[in-house]
């Protein structure tokens, strides 16, 4: 029977306990050292089964040494406690996460068809019937839209005859109808041989009381926010929004809101965008002249521009943005509103 010697120390070894094992002599040193030459170890026995034959079992000798007083030698990891093994867990995870990058080349047709574009608002106010017409681009082609000329664009309203839109150049079409609210009109555009089509609804205007600045602070930076306050009416289905414009540059940000949360009360909102960068045109610093337009929109103009913003800013639960959906028949995209139209302006202090 042959005896495994192995040694488990927490300390230095004293001169008496300094003898060095190897695999050659474990069963010498058995014999060699017995218990009494050992006067500051004391030894343990452990069964350990074989695990290549295991009808016998051999003894494993471990010793540890009793001195109390000398020095504990702790491992490398003795900050990993209970307690904060969470926490390092995590450092290590947050590690891992930022240390990954992939390289996604994502496929899409290429050849697709073009489609048309049409972006047509109707209001209450001067020159208040404005189409605007483009088609689509490829994905790899540049970011530069031109408007299409030549069609043929018209509105009608309730009983009243078609007024066709005059062309200004580069796919803008423009002309004076006069609306009035709850009235219904109805759009057409010949585009290239294909005719497109859309009906909205004129909503009761709400006015616009005030606009003001507030200022925060919001992640080390001083925002100056434009703020419009209106009272919404007692019954209930309206929709707002909000265009705002900074020294002439109209903001990218879709400001759209509705009555579902304080209908029939006043309310002040804040027209809120924490993405704009400093050096952004839409910025706002002193003195910068503040433009703001507020519409009462239809729900058709409503969820288009809503479905717009969820897509953009990646919400609703969808990893692949699509178009929003559109009220004009005929397979086009983009939108026909009809909506009122009240602004007002300030500068910034």
């Amino acid at each position: 029977m042959c005896f495994f010697v192995s040694f488990r120390l927490r300390g230095p070894l004293t001169p008496a306990s300094a003898t060095t094992f190897n695999s050659q002599n474990r069963c010498k040193a058995k014999k060699a050292c017995p218990e009494k030459s050992w006067p500051l170890l004391t030894y343990e026995k452990h069964h350990v089964q074989d695990t290549e034959n295991k009808s016998e079992k051999r003894k494993r000798i471990i010793f540890t040494k009793k001195n109390p007083a000398a020095p504990i030698r702790r491992p490398f990891y003795r900050f990993m406690t209970p307690d904060l093994r969470p926490f390092y867990m995590l450092l290590l995870l947050l590690f891992a996460c930022c240390s990954c990058r992939k390289v996604i080349y994502p496929e899409y047709e290429a050849g697709t068809a073009p489609k048309t574009v049409i972006q047509a608002s109707l209001t209450d106010q001067k020159d208040s019937a404005v189409v605007f017409i483009s088609e689509t681009l490829a994905v790899d082609a540049p970011n530069a839209y031109s408007g299409k000329d030549g069609a043929i664009v018209s509105i009608t309203g309730n009983g009243s005859a078609p007024v066709i839109l005059n062309s200004r150049g580069n796919g803008r079409y423009t002309a004076h109808i006069a609306t009035s609210a709850g009235s219904a009109y109805t759009l057409k555009a010949q585009v290239e041989g294909v005719t497109y089509s859309a009906v909205s609804t004129m909503p009761a205007k709400v006015a616009f009381d005030s606009l003001f600045i507030t200022q925060r602070s919001i992640l080390g930076r001083t925002l100056r926010i434009p703020t419009v306050v209106f009272t919404d009416p007692p019954a209930s289905g309206n929709y707002y929004r909000f265009i705002l414009s900074v020294d002439g540059f109209e903001s990218t940000t879709i400001f759209i809101e509705n009555d579902r949360l304080f209908n029939g009360n006043k309310m002040t909102l804040e027209l809120l965008d924490v993405f704009t960068d400093s050096n952004a045109p839409t910025f706002i610093d002193p003195y910068d002249r503040v433009i703001v337009e507020m519409q009462c929109i239809s729900k058709d103009t409503f969820d288009y521009f809503s479905q717009l913003k969820a897509g953009a800013l990646g919400e609703g639960n969808s990893s692949n943005p699509g178009n929003p959906l559109s009220n004009i028949a005929g397979g086009a995209l983009g939108y026909f509103s009809v909506h009122t139209s009240e602004k007002k302006e300030l500068f910034a202090d």
